[in-house]
């Protein structure tokens, strides 16, 4: 175990109704920091062998020092029996860092053109939940030395800690630290003060979001037995991104917006809904930038996700073309870009007796409903402890079904990688869906 290298505030820390809707608290998010060993992202250095770069007494130290400044990482979940919401036990308890070798070489992390998950979940270390809420760590890393010479960091998070962009910033703290350089940007704890509700809450508009999702639907084919599922990822490469918003008729809307759009339209061929079925779509959005009154610290660690969230019948998406399913998600955004709605879509959580059923699991997102998270903007690739910045950061399994999430490809390359988990029966026609603007 990891401990901060100084003595921090022993607390409870407050979390907000956003840190307590993101995921169930028995779970982490696997991360892995791919770094090659002729690291073409390291200008500094000619050793080729990346492996003898990340020293782990190095790395360790500068860990200790980095759970100083980001205390809550190093405590402990608990419930708060007073008013039934969790709370972080800032308790110093530490964080899980080891390190082991393996003979594979990084070419094994994938099979084919799909992610080896065989291999990828040794390449993080395992959370044992038995023992109950307070006994897990929230952050865990491990260091992974492969026969080539490469090197994997496997981190998993703690949702209830902190969103991707937070731990992001913690991360490239922590890396910065490696290299003796102190961060520039510190953290900021108060989450009561810039995301606590309003006394007393002002709901003001309408919050689909959080309404009950759509009742799941089976797959036609699997409606005698238990269905299940598979994920997949697709890629979509520079050129094809550039022909898919030729495609929506439109150069200037965004890569996300048209990958999005193509993603909801294709599942919902590839389920075979109804032309009069309702479908659901949930997106996370950061609203960092968007909120006001007051504003976010730039350094805010915690969770600031809200979803965007909009419900079309399916044969408006599929016989319309591509650019009308672009304009529902664009509406559903553009909520976003308001702050009142922000605090809005806080105080009406406030408001619920229990956020128990809030909460972003399998309901809110399984047939006839689906939710999309992007990844391809967050900082995790600035994470340079020393041999250059990682080639990719590669995520765990999309357990799911109905969960999409976007991430960037190599650093080298500006392909974008798509995965999701559906019914089996729907991912055969999804990829011929999800491909039909080459035909065109």
């Amino acid at each position: 175990m990891v401990y901060p290298s100084e003595e921090t505030p022993r607390q409870s820390l407050w979390l907000s109704n956003l840190d307590m809707i993101i995921r169930p608290p028995y779970g982490h998010t696997r991360h892995l920091y791919i770094y090659h060993p002729n690291n073409n992202n390291n200008n500094n250095n000619n050793n080729n062998n990346t492996s003898t770069i990340f020293d782990f007494e190095i790395l360790k130290g500068a860990l200790g020092k980095a759970l100083v400044l980001y205390y809550p990482v190093a405590g402990r979940l608990k419930m708060n029996d007073n008013n039934n919401r969790y709370e972080i036990d800032c308790n110093e308890k530490g964080v899980l860092f080891i390190e082991t070798e393996t003979k594979c070489t990084l070419n094994d992390l994938n099979d084919g053109d799909q992610p080896n998950y065989e291999l990828r979940k040794e390449l993080t270390a395992k959370c044992d939940y038995s023992k109950g809420l307070s006994s897990f760590p929230l952050f865990t890393a491990q260091i992974t030395r492969f026969s080539c010479g490469g090197v994997t960091l496997g981190m998993t998070t703690h949702h209830h800690v902190a969103d991707g962009f937070g731990f992001a910033q913690f991360i490239n703290c922590w890396a910065n630290l490696a290299k003796g350089v102190e961060p520039q940007v510190k953290p900021c704890h108060d989450r009561a003060l810039f995301l606590g509700a309003r006394v007393p809450p002002q709901v003001n508009f309408e919050h689909l979001e959080y309404e009950p999702p759509l009742p799941p639907i089976s797959p036609k084919s699997l409606s005698d037995e238990i269905p299940s599922t598979i994920g997949h990822f697709f890629r979509l490469s520079e050129e094809q991104i550039k022909t898919l918003k030729l495609a929506a008729n439109s150069n200037h809307v965004s890569t996300f917006k048209a990958i999005a759009a193509q993603v909801w339209r294709s599942a919902c061929k590839a389920r075979e809904l109804a032309d009069d079925q309702d479908v659901k779509l949930y997106i996370l959005v950061d609203g960092r930038s968007r909120l006001k009154d007051p504003l976010l610290p730039q350094g805010y660690f915690g969770n600031v996700i809200y979803f965007a969230c909009c419900v079309a019948k399916v044969g408006e998406l599929i016989h319309n073309p591509l650019c009308y399913t672009i304009s529902k998600i664009d509406e559903a955004v553009k909520k976003m870009g308001n702050s009142e709605y922000l605090r809005s879509s806080v105080d009406s959580l406030e408001l619920l007796p229990d956020l128990t059923d809030r909460l972003c699991g399998m309901h809110r997102m399984t047939c006839p409903n689906l939710q999309i998270n992007s990844w391809a903007k967050l900082p995790f690739t600035e994470a340079d402890f020393g041999p250059g910045k990682p080639d990719s950061v590669g995520l765990g399994e999309i357990y799911l079904e109905g969960q999409c999430k976007i991430i960037s490809g190599s650093s080298e390359d500006k392909s974008i990688y798509v995965g999701i988990r559906l019914f089996k029966p729907h991912m055969d026609l999804f990829r011929k869906y999800f491909y039909d603007f080459l035909e065109n």
